[in-house]
């Protein structure tokens, strides 16, 4: 079976949520020290994304050698925590927790600037405040609902569209297949103005397989510098993490950006999310 196939599979079959759901509270931050590539002995079990910056595009010049090589530093790490019950063999999703993870004595650990040095992460000025930011942005990260098979949670983003810095919501839906165990990933791009939720139909839906290594590309514009110093806006993100696209669906399309889902809701996503993947 190709990978397409294998998703497809998983995705029509299997995105069925679970009566017991949870909604409107942050996300887990992953903890520091955890080490990423031997969570098979930890609660924290299944790598949903690691994704390493990269400065890529537009004016990289602005920047010195020291913010550039500070940004690629830190790596952000979306993980899970999956058990499986004995008498069963069902599959559950405990948890998932967001962080940022860097080398240290060449294996991949969480930090957080409070427990860096203990780690044995030797960080200048320039990659603390790097890091300080890093993790601001976690603090964002909002679940909208979670049940023992997904967690849908929301992350505020800049991407870099028709040259401009756009600030907009990158949505993730983590899902467990409860028999075999296949964790997956779909993420989309909407934005709110005026009041409403605006999904970005530009850029498709996007599954993401378990496990994935994304390079992640990064735009810089050079006038939010000042003397040098880059501001919130100065950096966007060019693309999702590579995966499978599928367009949208009439159905999906009015389903994907709502702020709430309500039990027959996310059922309708989930369906929606079915049929334009069994659709392709």
């Amino acid at each position: 079976m190709n990978r397409l196939n294998f998703l497809l599979c998983l995705i029509v079959c299997l995105l069925v949520p679970s009566s017991e759901a949870a909604y409107g509270e942050p996300i887990t931050t992953l903890p520091p020290g955890l080490v990423v590539e031997q969570s098979g002995a930890s609660p924290w079990n299944r790598i949903v994304l690691i994704a390493t910056p990269r400065i890529a595009s537009g004016d990289v010049d602005a920047m010195g050698r020291s913010i550039r090589d500070a940004v690629a530093k830190f790596r952000l790490t979306i993980m899970t925590q999956v058990n499986r019950d004995p008498q069963s063999s069902k599959y559950t999703l405990v948890n998932t927790g967001v962080g940022y993870s860097t080398m240290i004595n060449s294996q991949l650990v969480v930090i957080d600037s409070a427990n860096a040095t203990d780690l044995g992460a030797s960080l200048g000025f320039i990659e603390r405040r790097v890091l300080g930011e890093n993790e601001e942005q976690c603090k964002q990260v909002q679940v909208i609902v979670r049940t023992t098979t997904l967690f849908l949670f929301d992350v505020p983003a800049i991407f870099d569209r028709f040259n401009q810095h756009r600030r907009v919501v990158n949505r993730h839906l983590v899902w467990i297949n409860p028999t075999n165990g296949k964790l997956s990933l779909a993420t989309w791009l909407f934005d709110k103005k005026d009041g409403r939720n605006r999904l970005l139909v530009a850029d498709p839906l996007r599954i993401v397989a378990e496990n994935t290594r994304e390079d992640r590309a990064i735009h810089v514009d050079g006038d939010q510098f000042f003397l040098g110093v880059p501001n919130e806006n100065a950096f966007a993100l060019e693309a999702l993490p590579p995966g499978t696209d599928f367009s949208w669906t009439d159905p999906l399309q009015r389903l994907a950006c709502r702020d709430s889902y309500d039990a027959d809701l996310l059922s309708q996503l989930a369906k929606a999310i079915n049929e334009a993947c069994g659709s392709r």
